[in-house]
């Protein structure tokens, strides 16, 4: 994917966003734009599905920024305190992503334009710092928007949660949010445990049995509140189809097969 889009950009086929100078690339992209930046100024930049970026990299390439968004799913950060080098820069949003510290902060004498900061689902201790050295800035006009301060614990917990991001959405409560995790765990220890049971006569049957009871489960939890709407009943669907993936002893067919058949089950019975 990435020598794909190193061509396309050495074409100059450029990834970018409605105006002159902005830029939206993906995680998997960046390091191709990165070495080799667009001509002119680059004054946005938004970049989705980090797993990793360095923060060093991006100030050195793209050293004008006005605006940043930067996003991932439990993706990291690496040097963010490079992002004091950026004196331009007005916007800045940093969502799910981790790895960053109290040294990390953001300085407003190192961002003296900086008008809007929002930070969602990021390390409690970067959060807070970031809180308290912008406090007074809010004062003078800055906005600010810091929401999701996770700690250790929460993040090693979540790592193998694919339901994660239900964690504070509007209508789902942390009630249902905790039960719903924690149904999910219980049918993938069920799964994986029957994906690997050597003994176990009859593997069609069990899969659509664990795939029944995963939509009876959440069917009796949306009963009084419907909170699984279009977005939740997708995030389910996918979360159900990567179970089998965690099983390295089944080849690839297998795993298909056996998501095949848990989809089977949580069709006959979901009422969501």
């Amino acid at each position: 994917m990435q020598l794909a889009f190193q061509r396309r950009w050495d074409r100059g086929e450029r990834g970018s966003g409605d105006l002159p100078g902005e830029l939206k690339l993906t995680g998997a992209t960046f390091d191709a734009a990165a070495t080799n930046p667009p001509e002119g100024e680059t004054w946005s930049l938004d970049v989705e599905t980090i797993e990793s970026l360095d923060c060093r990299t991006l100030v050195q390439s793209f050293p004008t920024l006005r605006r940043l968004d930067l996003s991932g799913k439990l993706g990291r950060l690496e040097n963010a305190a490079h992002l004091n080098r950026l004196p331009s820069l007005k916007r800045l949003t940093i969502t799910n992503l981790f790895g960053m510290t109290k040294a990390d902060r953001l300085l407003p004498r190192s961002v003296p334009a900086l008008e809007s900061l929002a930070l969602h689902s990021v390390p409690r201790e970067y959060g807070i710092a970031m809180r308290s050295a912008w406090a007074s800035e809010v004062a003078k006009g800055c906005s600010m928007e810091v929401t999701g301060l996770r700690g250790p614990d929460w993040l090693a917990e979540n790592l193998d949660n694919p339901l994660r991001e239900w964690d504070g959405r509007t209508q789902i409560s942390a009630a249902k949010f905790r039960k719903s995790v924690a149904q999910f765990k219980s049918t993938r220890r069920a799964v994986i445990a029957a994906l690997s049971d050597p003994t176990l006569v009859d593997l069609k049957a069990r899969m659509i049995e664990l795939g029944r009871n995963f939509g009876e489960e959440f069917n009796k939890l949306a009963r009084r509140d419907d909170f699984i709407e279009t977005e939740e009943r997708e995030e389910l669907f996918a979360a159900l189809m990567e179970i089998p993936k965690a099983s390295a002893s089944l080849s690839d067919e297998a795993r298909k097969e056996a998501a095949g058949w848990l989809a089977q089950g949580l069709d006959e019975t979901r009422d969501w």
